[in-house]
């Protein structure tokens, strides 16, 4: 599995969620190659083997930064992803 990470460190959401995919990985032993970037990005950007986290978006949240994913979501792609493998 590929990942890879664009964040910006100026955001404690995105250091979390970046922390989390690290954790994740480590924890349930998914052998995966992660790439991180930091850049003045708005919320944080993963692409998992070549597709891109927001392509995954199935619901639309009200309120606050659409795009924004939330821990359970990153959580569950790369879970749907390791199924896949």
């Amino acid at each position: 599995m590929e990942i890879e990470l664009i964040y910006s460190k100026s955001d404690p959401r995105q250091m979390l969620a970046r922390d989390l995919v690290v954790q994740y990985i480590n924890e349930h032993g998914i052998l995966a190659r992660i790439t991180m970037y930091e850049a003045p990005v708005d919320h944080p950007q993963f692409v998992i083997d070549g597709v891109r986290l927001e392509e995954h978006r199935r619901l639309i949240r009200t309120g606050g930064n659409e795009l924004y994913p939330t821990l359970e979501m990153i959580e569950r792609i790369i879970e749907e992803h390791v199924w896949c493998m």
